[in-house]
This record gives C-alpha cells, sequence and structure tokens, in this order.
C-alpha cells in the first residue's frame, strides 16, 4: 500500500515494537532480559522477533552495554525520530488509566 500511515504501521504498529522503543527512550540501552523483564507477557520468541525486525527497519542497533560488556539494543538517529508519536500515544492513553505513571518514564517523553 503507498500509504505513509500504512507504512509507519509495517515499521512500528503493533505494542511490543512501541513497548520497546518505549523503552529504549526511558534507557538509553537496554539488554534482552531487561527488555524480557519491563515486557510482561511477551514470549522470548516474539521478543527477539520484534527486536530483529527493529533493527532491520532501522530504528535500533546493537551496541555493547556501558561499563558490562554485554550486548544491548539502542535507538538508532531514525528510532529517535520516533519520540513524537509515542509521546501522542502517551497523551492520548494517559485518561484512560489511573494517572500514576512512573515519573521517569513520563519525564522522559515530556522534556524537550
Amino acid at each position: 500500500m503507498n500509504c505513509p500511515i500504512a507504512k509507519s504501521l509495517d515499521l512500528m504498529g503493533d505494542r511490543w515494537t512501541l513497548l520497546i522503543l518505549r523503552d529504549l527512550f526511558i534507557s538509553s540501552s537496554c539488554r534482552y532480559v531487561e527488555l524480557r523483564e519491563s515486557l510482561t507477557g511477551v514470549s522470548p520468541t516474539l521478543l527477539s522477533q520484534r527486536i530483529k525486525d527493529l533493527i532491520n527497519n532501522g530504528l535500533i542497533e546493537q551496541c555493547e552495554k556501558p561499563g558490562t560488556g554485554h550486548i544491548a539494543y539502542r535507538l538508532t538517529p531514525r528510532g529517535k525520530e520516533t519520540k513524537p508519536i509515542l509521546v501522542a500515544l502517551a497523551k492520548f492513553g494517559l485518561p484512560e488509566i489511573d494517572g500514576r505513571v512512573p515519573d521517569k518514564a513520563w519525564r522522559t517523553f515530556t522534556s524537550k
């Protein structure tokens, strides 16, 4: 389909993909195990596939976690361009929850 919205959804339009991007905004880099702990309910196979998709689509990249030497993931410049989308989704969903949002997460999305 030759539609920018459809293409955007192809790149990042499912729950787990958006939540992986969220976690990488909150922490500058995350290891697989950290993503797995944060994303309650995602299967290991699905998480691995979403990470591969994000890498293949140029939104995240593998890196070395600073100070640990472990493999981690971080946003690419293209991945950082998704911030306004995540901010809009967060603002849209905020009235639907009880109002308690982790401060660090909210500050990440509302700063700059």
